[in-house]
């Protein structure tokens, strides 16, 4: 199991140190000193999610290799509101209101290949209060109207 920790939730950071848990073993990972990286989710257990706030888009770095995997990137929405990756770390849903701000919308991405896993799913402005990927691969979505949590089955995730 792995541990990282930056400058504060939300913070762009230029550096994060990552701590293995089991071995005690700490590595730094360096962005640069202008950077506008912030790492928000691990993907398994070698693989950080980091959101590039100067391209808008999520990269993943490799934990062992010690760099992003410039094959994968994944754009996202320029004001995000929610995110979560699979257990598996296979998966990543993001969910954010539209340019227009009138809409909400949920995208979900293969971290492997950085392709989309389903088309978009739009949504009233201010209905995605949670995003969780199920075990079995399923999108919840908990929303704040008396249709509370919805669920998109696996088959429609691709």
């Amino acid at each position: 199991d792995k541990l990282g920790k930056d400058a504060g939730a939300g913070a762009f950071v230029s550096k994060t140190l990552v701590q293995d848990l089991d071995t005690g073993r700490e590595t730094v990972l360096s962005f640069g000193p202008k950077s506008q990286t912030r790492p928000i989710a691990f993907a398994g257990n070698d693989r950080l999610v980091l959101l590039e706030g100067s391209t808008k888009t999520c990269k993943i770095w490799d934990l062992t290799a010690g760099k992003t995997n410039e094959a994968v990137s994944i754009p996202f929405p320029q004001f995000l509101a929610r995110y979560a990756v699979s257990a598996d770390g296979q998966t990543i849903a993001i969910a954010g209101l539209t340019e227009d701000r009138k809409s909400s919308q949920i995208r979900v991405w293969n971290l492997n290949d950085g392709k989309e896993r389903c088309a978009p799913m739009t949504m009233p402005a201010s209905a995605v209060i949670a995003l969780g990927l199920t075990a079995d691969q399923h999108l919840a979505v908990a929303t704040p109207d008396e249709t509370g949590v919805k669920f998109w089955p696996r088959a429609k995730l691709r």
